[in-house]
């Protein structure tokens, strides 16, 4: 609807906008048309703009309501139109300002609460400066942001009737002026505003008044005036530090309201106040309520007297109260409750008793509360529950932390009403079979911190909702679950107990959460979650043991049903392949559909654990354990789901799981991915490869047996077999094709056994192998092309064997670990040569190449120390004369080989003497010390190059391996200035009285913008200029100049003209640090292309001055000086300098533009 189609007659007007998000416009004259208005509402909406002129026309307007709305700042005029208002509310609009409502005569009721208002011009809204007296009964200021009360928008109001001050937090005091007339004031409300001082005699006038609420701060209240409200109906007077001395200063006989809640009283007088309803003597200091108090308060309802130190109940306190219908006495230290205490009021329905002393209790104590329906008894020493059974209206019962050990068959007996029962942490043991069931209405039942350990049925229960039994001792439920026959439990709570095992059919199907957190379960069963289709969530956090939840416990659920949420963080599962499926989630999550349409939602695996039986007992993160070793082991021959011929024989039947004698097998991963199985045959004295090995088997352990020789054929029905162990096994022969049909090998292990060679075919067909271990064997020789096809190979071990020369291990792209020593290589020269080569080109792969070492042919140790299990490594040249075994990392290949190429054929032995070796020890000696100096130096020159070259300079006038010397010469005469100096005018400071100082000290002719500039020209031409006609562009880099455009723009140019001539040199002083946000992309690969100063560096002036040409000198030896030249140059002049001839003169344009 719009307001078009509204007829124009309409007498009240109601507009509510769909939402915040949209935003409208009071345009002028909008509700003009409708004359006879005399209501109007406005709620839920974003006005942007309202004008004066918006309510024009509507003169006859009484109510003005908006509400939760959002209005913008209103002018003091905005309302100027509406003359006849009568009633204007103004609620959650966070406006800051009250327009000017100074005309409006017929004001009765003024609300402009829950605002951001903060303070009201008197010469804006006083409405005393009207004509006519102000009708103003009620004004509501609650909930702004004033500092002060706006009295001026009271005054002269002789008819205000309710004020209300509520929720002010910066107001801390109210005295009413002496012209406030308050004769007909009845309320006053400043309830949530924080008083510190409230003057009563300026509220003298006020003898009307009814309705009296005020909050404090803990100051006290001077009470000097307070007995002129005789008329007093209603008083709260809170956090004041009120003492007993109130008791003399209440006098109104029809007082029927009192709240002094947090106070100083000690004692309580009141047989002044007999029309008393309701009284709040809450958080005070009573610790005695003498005998007879209330007798006079007949038509007493409430009575609060929480947080006191009551110790002592009278006998007959409440004979006097037949009406008391609510009795709140928490928190006091109330010890014994007699019989009679209660006797005398039978309508009371709510009794808090909680968080006393209480031991002894009369057992009939309550047996006249016919009418009870809360009663609360919690945090008592109570060893049994009293009588309650007669209460028929009782709705909720809470007797938690006492000390009661039982409650009996029939306590809780026709209780047909009760909804709530609440008795935790006490001592109960056992839980009596059909305890509640009588209480038809009850929907939640706590029993939770008690020590539990037997649960009786709860029947067929038809509303109960929730059981607590949490952290009790339960260890399982006898015979049949208590809760399957409840018709409507949805929440069970049983978690921190003592259960072993989840059995099938313990939950009813209505049954929604299941907590079982912290428990010692280790066993599921496949119906331990079945049929329930309203379930939600199963948290298992915390369990205490290990414990195996097999794939055929959880998939439970129906394809179109919701799943429900499995918790199981911080829990230690047992990881056998009846647990691989959670792997599979983990690396692939619910890609599956098998898992999207019958598994629950699992949260927390990344907090979880595995207890691998197949590492041994290992526990360690589930993310860390490979799919491969959630394994289960095997004995006897098996097919699984993929092999359908087991009942056929053996040979028949391939794809049969066997298992070899004396071996172990094992079968391991999901399924849903991929399955392994596992032959454990190591260490069994095995003389041939066992043919009951599976063709399906994946990992084969035939390490530590003694096998000899192994032929073509005995590993031919191993096509899938990954992981093939065959190292310790004593081999000492391969047949040609062996590994053949093993084309899915991953890891080969050969190592450890008395094999002589490698042929060119052994491993030909293995092109998805990826490590190859032939170490510690006695391997003298491998064909050349052994590795050909080893594409995918990354580690070959072939340390510790008898090889002198290698040519297999060049050209596999693939490889990322090799080991060679322990191998006899020859230190020959003609053979070192070759190995060398190979050290050379393999050098980054070669892992043990520190460890590698070569033996001259004939020395008696050589064939001995290469079987060694440990090689002493030697590299002091001065004794290599007394060994046999040189280091192949430092061996004098040059000086051997090289220097006595005469001599190639001769031991080692037979090339020195003792005095030639000392001799040549000497002269390597110097040889290191000269080469130390001169590495130290070459430190020096890289990482102190510049300021080495700018001490020289600035020292003694040269330029050493300098490149822009040579540029400055082909420069000579061509640039009129040294340098350019770029920066922000927010630097013009350092610029102007560090900068330029310094450098024209030293004689440098400098380009500045504030003295070589020429006025009026067009500033883009000037800067280029200046650059072009500059050895250098000094750039002084600070925040200010990355934010000015004209900065970055004289940077652009000079960086243009690097790209342009390749000699241009920019100089860059950093004066801020600048992060890589705040750069322009090519002044960032500037300065990663180039060193940059930093002023404030010790060395900054000498950088500087060897990063600028030298100094020009004339014939007479003076600096040259020649300011207008210059000028003329930057406004565009050409000069051409041809000895003292005059120069030719062009005139630019001149266009006035800002500089950087």
């Amino acid at each position: 609807m719009t307001l078009k189609s509204i007829p124009e007659d309409v007498p009240a007007l109601a507009i509510v906008c769909d939402n915040y998000a949209r935003t409208s416009i009071m345009s002028p004259g909008v509700l003009s048309r409708f004359t006879s208005l005399k209501s109007l509402t406005i709620e839920v909406c974003n006005i942007s703009l309202v004008t004066s002129s918006s309510f024009q026309g509507l003169s006859g307007l009484q109510e003005l309501l908006i509400f939760n709305s959002i209005v913008p700042e209103l002018a003091n005029n905005t309302f100027e139109h509406l003359v006849s208002l009568e009633v204007l509310v103004i609620i959650e609009t966070k406006t800051p300002r009250l327009p000017d409502i100074s005309h409006m005569t017929s004001l009765r009721h003024l609300n402009i609460s829950h605002n951001d208002l903060r303070e009201v011009a008197s010469t804006v809204t006083n409405l005393s400066s009207s004509d006519s007296r102000s009708r103003l009964t009620l004004i509501d200021l609650s909930y702004n942001n004033f500092t002060s009360l706006p009295w001026e928008i009271i005054r002269g109001g002789s008819s205000l009737e309710s004020i209300y001050f509520k929720g002010l937090p910066s107001v801390t005091e109210i005295t009413f002026p002496k012209d406030v007339n308050l004769k007909n004031m009845l309320v006053l409300h400043a309830d949530n505003t924080h008083l510190k001082s409230v003057e009563m005699s300026s509220l003298e006038s006020a003898t009307q008044l009814q309705e009296l609420h005020l909050f404090g701060c803990n100051q006290p209240l001077n009470l000097s005036g307070f007995d002129v409200f005789t008329r007093l109906i209603e008083l709260s007077l809170n956090e004041f530090g009120i003492t007993d001395s109130i008791w003399s200063e209440l006098n109104s006989t029809e007082l029927a309201r009192l709240d002094l809640t947090n106070n100083n009283l000690t004692t309580v007088h009141i047989w002044q106040l007999p029309s008393l309803r309701v009284m709040r003597l809450g958080e005070n200091n009573i610790a005695e309520i003498a005998e007879g108090t209330f007798d006079r308060q007949l038509g007493l309802l409430l009575l609060n007297m929480s947080f006191n130190d009551v110790s002592v109940l009278p006998k007959k306190i409440f004979q006097g109260n037949p009406n008391l219908q609510a009795l709140m006495l928490d928190h006091n230290k109330i010890k014994r409750l007699d019989r009679e205490t209660f006797s005398f009021v039978t309508q009371l329905f709510y009794l808090d008793l909680s968080y006393n002393e209480i031991s002894i209790i009369d057992r009939d104590v309550f047996r006249d509360l016919v009418s009870m329906r809360f009663m609360y008894l919690q945090g008592n020493k109570m060893l049994s529950l009293p009588t309650i059974n007669h209460m028929l209206e009782l709705n909720t019962l809470n007797v938690s932390y006492n000390y009661i050990s039982q409650i009996v068959d029939g306590e809780m007996g026709m209780l047909k009403k009760l909804e709530i029962v609440d008795a935790s942490n006490n001592m109960l043991t056992f839980v009596v079979p059909h305890m509640v069931s009588d209480c038809t209405s009850l929907l939640m039942l706590n029993l939770q911190n008690n020590f539990i350990s037997k649960v009786g049925t709860f029947g067929f229960h038809p509303n109960l909702q929730m059981i607590r039994l949490d952290n009790n001792s339960i260890t399982d439920f006898e015979s049949a679950s208590p809760f399957i026959n409840m018709l409507n439990l949805k929440n069970l709570f049983i978690d921190g107990n003592k259960l072993v095992t989840l059995r099938p059919n313990w939950f009813p199907v209505s049954t929604v959460s299941i907590t079982l957190g912290e428990n010692v379960i280790t066993e599921f069963f496949s119906t331990s979650f079945k049929n329930l289709p309203n379930l939600t969530t199963v948290n298992l956090v915390g369990n205490k043991f290990a414990f195996l939840m097999p794939s055929y416990s959880v998939n439970t659920f129906k394809v179109n049903s919701p799943k429900p949420v499995f918790e199981v963080s911080h829990n230690t599962f047992w990881c056998t392949c009846d647990m691989a499926y959670l792997k599979v989630i983990i690396e692939e999550g619910y890609s599956n559909n098998v898992f999207r349409d019958y598994y629950p939602k699992f949260l927390g695996l990344d907090t979880t654990f595995c207890l691998t039986p197949y590492e041994n007992y290992t526990e360690r993160p589930i993310a860390d354990v490979p799919l491969s070793h959630f394994a289960c082991q095997y004995n006897e021959t098996f097919c699984d789901f993929l092999c359908q011929c087991c009942d056929s024989p053996l040979e028949e039947c391939p794809c049969a799981l066997t298992c070899p004698v004396s071996c172990k097998c094992y079968q391991a991963g999901s399924g849903f991915k991929k399955t392994f199985f596992h032959i454990h045959c190591n260490d069994k004295g095995l003389e041939k490869v066992p043919q009951e090995i599976p063709s399906r088997a994946t990992s084969v352990y035939l390490d530590g047996n003694s096998l000899n020789k192994l032929t073509q054929y005995e590993l031919a029905h191993l096509s899938q077999v990954e992981i093939l162990f065959l190292n310790r096994s004593k081999i000492e022969y391969l047949g040609d094709g062996l590994f053949d049909n093993c084309t899915s090998l991953l890891h080969l292990r050969l190592d450890y056994n008395y094999l002589s060679s490698i042929s060119k075919s052994l491993f030909d067909k293995l092109i998805e192998l990826r490590s190859l271990y032939l170490n510690d064997n006695l391997i003298n020789f491998i064909a050349k092309e052994a590795f050909a096809n080893l594409n995918s190979v990354e580690i070959i071990t072939i340390d510790k064997n008898r090889l002198i020369m290698l040519d297999a291990v060049y050209g596999i792209s693939s490889l990322k670990s090799l080991t060679l020593s322990g191998n006899p290589w020859q230190c020959q020269c003609n053979s070192s040569t070759d190995v060398l080569r190979m050290l050379h080109a393999l050098n980054d792969i070669i892992v043990d190449r520190g460890n590698m070492c070569c033996y001259f042919v004939g020395t008696a140790r050589a064939e001995d120390e290469v079987s060694a299990a440990t090689i002493q490594l030697l590299t002091k040249l001065s004794e290599l004369s007394d060994r046999t075994c040189y280091n192949l990392m430092t061996f004098p290949y040059e000086d051997l080989c090289v220097l006595r190429a005469d001599n190639v054929t001769g031991s080692f032995a037979t090339y020195s003497s003792p005095a030639e070796s000392l001799t040549l020890l000497v002269c390597l000696v110097v040889a290191m010390f000269v080469l130390l100096l001169i590495a130290v130096v070459v430190l020096v020159i890289i990482f102190k190059g510049r300021e080495v070259q700018a001490w020289v300079y600035v020292n003694l006038g040269v330029r050493v391996y300098d490149k822009k010397a040579v540029i400055d010469k082909t420069d000579a005469g061509n640039k009129y200035f040294d340098a350019f100096i770029s920066y922000s005018n927010k630097d013009s400071e350092f610029v102007s009285k560090v900068l330029v100082p310094a450098l024209d000290e030293k004689g440098y002719r400098l380009c500045v913008h504030y003295r070589d500039f020429p006025v009026g020209q067009n500033i883009t031409d000037t800067i280029f200029r200046a650059i072009e006609e500059s050895s250098r562009t000094i750039m002084l880099l600070s925040r200010q100049f990355v934010e000015s455009e004209w900065c970055r723009f004289e940077f652009q140019t000079a960086h243009y003209h690097i790209l342009k001539e390749g000699s241009h040199r920019l100089v860059f002083i950093l004066l801020d640090d600048l992060s890589d946000d705040e750069l322009d992309p090519d002044l960032k690969v500037q300065l990663k292309s180039k060193t940059y100063l930093k002023f404030g560096d010790p060395w900054f002036w000498e950088k500087l001055f060897f990063a600028l040409p030298d100094v020009r000198k004339v014939k007479d030896g003076t600096t040259e000086e020649d300011a207008l030249k210059g000028m003329r140059i930057l406004a565009g002049e050409k000069i051409v300098n041809n000895n003292d001839k005059p120069a030719t003169v062009i005139q630019a344009d001149i266009v006035l533009e800002e500089k950087c």
